[in-house]
């Protein structure tokens, strides 16, 4: 935040300003319902990276599972996980993907039996 020359507005709330009080900085998540994610006014933010002579990089990851249903009746059908993360960086004012990695978990042949048993 001081790189970004931001500071607290009031400590209230996670909502940052400049020197002119103007909010560049918030994350509605803590205070509202909805996907968790921290919002920054894009011109600004690389604008002052750019000054400091640093680039932006946002790494996404998530992960991907496929179980036996809860009213089944059995606990150990398991099918794999998928776990997969991406870089991206601004290149001409776009985000593009930079690289990824994928991470697949192969279920054992007891646990891609049950959960064949219990569709």
């Amino acid at each position: 935040m001081k790189l970004l020359d931001l500071h607290l507005r009031s400590g209230r709330k996670p909502e940052y300003v400049d020197a002119a009080g103007v909010l560049r900085w918030q994350d509605p998540s803590l205070h509202t319902r909805g996907a968790g994610a921290g919002l920054v006014s894009r011109d600004y933010f690389l604008e002052r990276l750019t000054r400091a002579g640093l680039e932006p990089v946002w790494i996404l990851a998530g992960e991907k599972n496929v179980y036996t249903g809860q009213d089944s009746g059995t606990g150990n059908g398991f099918g794999g996980r998928l776990n997969h993360t991406t870089v991206f960086t601004v290149d001409g004012g776009s985000l593009k993907p930079f690289g990824q990695k994928t991470d697949l978990l192969q279920p054992s042949k007891e646990q891609l039996k049950a959960l064949r048993e219990n569709r």
